[in-house]
């Protein structure tokens, strides 16, 4: 039996007969209850959340123990992100009904908001326990284990267990199959995956491309083909099906070349085949080559059937160019045969948007949602994301854009005054517009017309998060602080080697002249003025008192941001509440360097600027002059830098003397002597972090029980990728590459869910001169995570590896 948090309260609720296998609900025999549980579902569609927990307060008061109004109120207070609340009332339901396994996974899900590990497993295990041969059950379970704590082997020893106990074992195959994969062991998840297309034979004709793909993951290319012509067997035009299902998943791991040639043979099965021309084109636009795109869809406009598909495809590619003449030929076409084409008149809108005719626009929007329950708020909604997206494409833009964002979203909002979407993507733009006043209103409205009781406070609260933008440099010194960070000069321009599109991104940063007599100080008093607003409207608001803390500490006023942090533990039932608030203030002084270090930055990154054309057009050396400059200016940063860390340093090393099995405290020391740059001290944290993050032995007998597997997990922590990444950069810089590579080996081994550790990997086994040793580690990278196939060709490590014949093989 596990501990459950609930046993004192609910004695015999688990009937024999529901164990058994009995009725899993009673019918309800309450239809005013279920109606006016059916009316609040209505008003939370529509955003009316303080309506629809008016309805069933009322409710409540005639009948208090009915545990589907108070599941009701539970899930609008999730919806309205308030996981209290929501316990609150599933622990209410739970204590009338503890039979319907929704109200178990809910709780789950609550705690997890609340970041209660503890309670969120002892409500997993009651969960299982109330309804053990239910498939469902164990699914949420598994993914929590798997994607929250990163303990994938656990999340298989769950399924494992629940598939002795459950009577349809279909779906819990399928998901082992899944975790497997995950863990690489694709010869195991294969097995699993036809062994749950066996128990339901159903499911092959979407478990196939599963299979499939894992026989491409085990290189067996003809058989992951023979697979998908079985399942496309007794379709129509079957073979030419198979062979398209096979290009596309060759395409979505990476395995382009191979997709190229698989989308080829397809077009010699059906030449007139319109979506084959088209990903064939999106393949080579997406290598930026547009020429080849073009002819592959010129070529598909004489030869396919469905021309339709064809202009689109063209128009769109012109578009992505701004060739806008061509692209409007291409639409027009497209009309002529299909005038109410969703795809080409939002293509149009978005057209029209570049090209900054937003009442044209507006009306072609208006054309491609004729069909949407609201055509008008679906026309405005498009527009006002055109221009969104525009302003993060269109160099200098940001300004003029938000400006005509605030237009129509203020056209909008008088249009559909009582759509809270709508305030909130004003307040948002009026936040960038640095118009905190109007942001503060706007996001007010729409808290309240979702019936938030707290929405004051939480408006103050993001508007009081969003100053900061006020400030000269902020963002442009943030970026160059984490090059900065990484204790050498030279690596300043790292972000810039690996994308000259990032010149573009930070000049959309740029602050307006009228803001830049705005100081630091300034806005730390104003931010904290309005978080103690917000505190004082609601006084047990976890990111509320969060924030407040960190401003205090920022402000310097570090017995009154303890005092806040003890009150925060309190709220969040910190075990050992001093510790905790100590890490944290420990961890804030790391969090501050963006205020404390911006005004240093801002002439730093104005001499940067000066190199910006030289720079973008030829990245990999730096100018001696600039290179010269930074040196220069290297040193008093640095001095700076450390004088803020080293002030969070004696609260971290107390909390970790507090409660030295604290994952976390241990890696918030070790960040700060990093700064530091107290080696010895970083490696010892780092050699406790591990030792108190080694996976358990594996279980035997009794020990498997879900309960005794779940136990454990309640007070461990999460293991941190970084630990093994400052492991090697210490090592490699004391000349020990042994250790140094043994430490990114370790981590690469235990994280397989952060492939950037095992990239690391193979980047060190290059520029260690060992080559042969980094091939099979980019192999498994490769099958686990394509996107790396890409990442690599512009990384200048691999730059003469890449010539490599065996690379050039992974690479296809």
């Amino acid at each position: 039996m596990s501990n459950c948090m609930l046993r004192a309260l609910l004695p015999a609720l688990l009937s024999t007969t529901l164990l058994m296998g009995g009725s899993f609900l009673p019918a309800r025999a309450d239809e005013a209850a279920d109606s006016v549980i059916q009316q609040a579902e209505q008003l939370s569609w529509n955003h009316k959340f303080k309506s629809a927990v008016d309805l069933l307060q009322a409710q409540l008061s005639k009948t208090p123990k009915d545990a589907a109004l108070l599941t009701e109120l539970a899930k609008i207070y999730q919806n309205l992100q308030k996981p209290k609340l929501a316990v609150t009332y599933l622990l209410k339901a739970l204590q009338s009904d503890a039979r319907q396994p929704e109200r178990w996974s809910m709780l789950a899900e609550a705690y997890k908001e609340l970041n209660d590990r503890e309670n969120t497993i002892a409500a997993f295990e009651d969960l299982i326990e109330a309804a053990p041969d239910k498939p469902s059950v164990y699914e949420p379970v598994a993914r929590y284990l798997q994607w929250d704590l990163h303990r994938p082997g656990m999340a298989l020893a769950i399924v494992q267990q629940g598939l002795t106990l459950v009577k349809d074992p279909a779906p819990l195959l399928r998901l082992q199959g899944e975790l497997l994969e995950g863990m690489e062991q694709y010869q195991d998840a294969l097995a699993a995956t036809q062994a749950a297309i066996k128990a339901d034979p159903q499911s092959a004709s979407w478990l196939v491309a599963n299979v499939a793909r894992l026989y491409i993951k085990l290189g067996q290319f003809d058989q992951a083909l023979v697979e998908l012509q079985k399942a496309h067997n007794a379709e129509e035009n079957g073979a030419y099906r198979a062979q398209v299902s096979f290009a596309s998943i060759l395409r979505e791991n990476g395995w382009l070349l191979r997709a190229r040639a698989a989308y080829n043979k397809a077009l010699v099965m059906d030449p007139a085949a319109g979506e084959v021309y088209t990903n064939l084109a999106t393949m080579s636009s997406d290598e930026d080559k547009w020429a080849d795109a073009d002819a592959i869809l010129q070529k598909g406009l004489q030869a396919s059937g469905n021309k339709g598909e064809i202009y689109n495809a063209l128009a769109d590619l012109y578009v992505r160019q701004k060739k806008y003449d061509q692209a409007r030929q291409m639409c027009n076409k497209a009309l002529e045969s299909d005038p109410d084409n969703i795809t080409i008149n939002a293509l149009l809108g978005r057209m029209l948007v570049d090209l900054d005719r937003p009442d044209e626009a507006l009306a072609a929007f208006k054309h491609a949602g004729k069909n949407e329950p609201d055509p008008e708020y679906y026309a405005y909604q498009q527009l006002i994301n055109a221009y969104q997206s525009r302003s993060f494409q269109v160099s200098g833009s940001a300004g003029a854009n938000d400006g005509k964002v605030a237009h129509y979203q203020e056209l909008a909002v008088q249009k559909h005054a009582d759509d809270p979407d709508m305030w909130e993507g004003l307040s948002h733009t009026y936040t960038r517009m640095a118009q905190f006043d109007k942001a503060l209103d706007a996001r007010e409205r729409s808290y309240q017309l979702r019936g938030d009781p707290d929405g004051k406070a939480l408006a103050l609260l993001e508007v009081a998060t969003s100053r900061k933008n006020a400030l000269p440099g902020v963002e442009k010194g943030l970026f160059v602080l984490m090059a900065i960070a990484q204790a050498a000069p030279d690596t300043m321009l790292e972000p810039f080697r690996e994308s000259p599109e990032m010149w573009k991104w930070l000049q959309q940063m740029e602050t307006a002249e009228s803001n830049k007599k705005v100081t630091v100080a300034d806005v730390l008093k104003v931010q904290e003025q309005e978080l103690k607003q917000a505190a004082e409207l609601a006084p047990d608001n976890v990111k509320v008192l969060q924030a407040l803390a960190e401003v205090q500490a920022a402000r310097g006023q570090e017995a009154v941001a303890l005092a806040t942090w003890d009150k925060l533990a309190g709220i969040k039932k910190i075990k050992n509440p001093q510790a905790w608030a100590l890490n944290h203030r420990a961890d804030v002084q790391g969090q501050n360097l963006q205020y404390v270090i911006s005004p240093s930055l801002v002439p730093l990154w104005d001499e940067i600027r000066k190199y910006k054309d030289v720079l973008a057009g030829n990245i990999e050396k730096l100018p001696p002059a600039l290179s010269t400059y930074l040196t220069e200016q290297w040193i008093p940063i640095k001095q700076q830098l450390r004088s803020v860390v080293a002030q969070g340093r004696p609260d971290a090393a107390r909390a970790v003397a507090m409660d030295p099995d604290s994952t976390e405290y241990y890696v918030t020391l070790a960040r700060i002597d990093w700064f530091l740059e107290r080696w010895d001290d970083v490696l010892d944290s780092l050699q406790h972090v591990e030792k108190l993050e080694a996976p358990p032995p594996p279980c035997q007998g009794d020990a498997c029980a879900i309960s005794n597997l779940l136990e454990p997990l309640k007070t461990s922590s999460d293991l941190v990728p970084e630990v093994y990444s400052m492991q090697y950069m210490i090592l490699q810089a004391r000349g020990d590459k042994v250790g140094a590579l043994q430490a990114l080996e370790h981590g690469a081994a235990r994280r397989l869910d952060h492939p950037e550790l095992r990239y690391r990997l193979a980047r060190a086994y290059v520029e260690d001169g060992q080559p042969d040793k980094a091939i099979p580690v980019l192999e498994k990278l490769f099958v686990s995570s394509p996107y790396f196939r890409r990442q690599i060709r512009h990384d200048r490590s691999f730059a003469a590896f890449l010539q490599d014949s065996r690379m050039q093989t992974l690479l296809q």
